[in-house]
This record gives C-alpha cells, structure tokens and sequence, in this order.
C-alpha cells in the first residue's frame, strides 16, 4: 500500500490533533510505502500547527559508572564496562546529529537531520522537537529531568502518538513510574560542560504491554495505509498508569527473572541516600 501525505493529514485530522504538541513513537515500515518518506510525514504534522517532539537517544554516549557513585538497585552490574570508545570522550553537543537510528527509527532521525529542531540538554536519552512550541518544550529538559518534554507536551494539552508499534515503546510509562514513586536509573555521560555528568533514564520497557487494559480505553484510534495510530491523552494517560504502578509494582516486568532493569525497578529503583 502506498501512503502520501495527504493521507497523513486526513489521519491528523481524524484524530483532532492538529496544533497540539505530539510526543511520537513510530514504525516507518508499519504504513507500507510512504512517498517522500519519513520527511513527509514530519512535513503533514509540521503544516497542521503540531509541535513533534521524539526521542532521540545517542547510547554511545554513555559511559561506566565512577566505582565511587555506583548504587545499589541500580539496573545492573556496575562493575561491567560500558561504551567506552574514544568518541565517548567529547563533551555532549545538542547541535550533533548523532543518533542510535537503529533503535531510534527513521522519523527521528529524520527530524534530528533538520537545521532548526531543537535538542535537550540530556546527554544519552536526549528528546528533540520541531514546529512552534519546541523551545519551550525541549528547553525543559536537563541530565536529571530526562521527561520534563513529555511532561512539558502534557501541560500543552498534548498526546502520546503511536503509530505502528505497541506500548512497549510508550516513553510516557517511564514518567509514570517516577510519578508512582520510583527512583529513576542513574547513567553516566560526559556532559556540555566536559564534566563527567550523572544522569537520570528510565529502564526496560518489554512489558508495558500489560498496561493495554488499563490505558488503551483513553486512546483515540485511527489507521493510515497500514499503521494502526494510537493517540493517548498525556495528563490523563500519567495519571492512570501511575496508580496502576501504585496499586501493582510488578505491572511493568518483562517477566524475564534475570532482568535486572525490571527487578530494580519494582523494589523501587535505586537506593541514593
């Protein structure tokens, strides 16, 4: 199936998401064949007054904890290396285009590709933004408020878009554990300022499809070519989870036993005091 523009408009339209800032997660491949690619569809948001804000992560640019800041509850093993080659080195600089693409997708790297987004200042799980909001948005974001843009995305009324994946890759469920309560993990980057700099991140995500009867009766739903888009209120979407969490730590577990990530979070994250 082949999917132009046009028809990215008429899925905004549908979901009655035009002006409002979009947080989006989403599958190129999911729509079929896209004219223009994922350009275009950055193109339909940006011409319905959507402020787009995406992920943007850059996981080269972590590095291995100091052996005096390591935690316990932490995610992991500490004691293991991490990336550690020599571009790592250099002081994090929100006007890179580098970008983990493969984990990140097309429409992200597309966006981060453009001369006037915007970048926040975390130095590994970096949101970047485009269209009329995104100074605003995007400059809330610190080393150690890694979700102030999704939250920023909320107070403007704004919506979680999926478009083509499930709720395994919803960033917005990461801000309703810490909303629930959990200590978020601490990652180590070298920062703007050339300082080793500790930062805030979230952790395994594989089992947020648990989340489905508990949220997906809040999302606006509507199909483009082949990609099933899914639009979830931000404020109402935090709030929900976030008692979910609450109510049943174990909601968010991948299942896996040895998943350190999963175990830490559920016993509440790390231990900082």
């Amino acid at each position: 199936m082949t999917v132009n523009q046009a028809d990215i408009s008429r899925g905004i339209e549908a979901l009655q998401i035009g002006k409002l800032p979009v947080c989006i997660h989403a599958s190129l491949g999911s729509f079929g064949y896209v004219e223009g690619g994922a350009d275009a569809i950055l193109d339909a948001f940006l011409e319905a007054g959507c402020t787009v804000v995406v992920p943007s992560f850059n996981y080269a640019n972590e590095l291995p904890t100091p052996p005096d800041r390591r935690l316990e509850r932490n995610g992991w093993d500490e004691a293991d290396d991490l990336y550690t080659d020599d571009e790592t080195l250099s002081p994090y600089d929100p006007s890179s285009n580098r970008i983990t693409a493969a984990d990140m997708g097309a429409i992200p790297t597309a966006l981060i590709n453009r001369p006037n987004r915007r970048r926040g200042a975390h130095p590994i799980d970096s949101f970047s933004g485009i269209g009329p909001l995104s100074a605003d948005i995007i400059g809330r974001q610190t080393p150690r408020n890694v979700y102030g843009p999704v939250r920023a995305c909320g107070e403007g009324g704004g919506y979680v878009l999926l478009m083509g994946v499930r709720l395994d890759r919803m960033t917005l469920l990461h801000t309703a554990e810490q909303d629930a309560g959990r200590a978020l993990f601490r990652r180590w980057a070298v920062g703007a300022d050339g300082e080793l700099t500790e930062t805030l991140v979230g952790g395994c995500s594989e089992g947020f499809h648990a989340f489905e009867p508990v949220i997906g009766q809040l999302a606006q739903e509507t199909t483009v070519g082949e990609s099933r888009w899914r639009a979830f209120p931000i404020q109402a979407t935090l709030s929900v989870a976030a008692a979910a969490i609450r109510t049943n730590p174990k909601i968010t577990h991948c299942g896996a036993d040895d998943c350190d990530n999963c175990n830490d979070a559920v016993r509440g994250g790390p231990v900082t005091a």
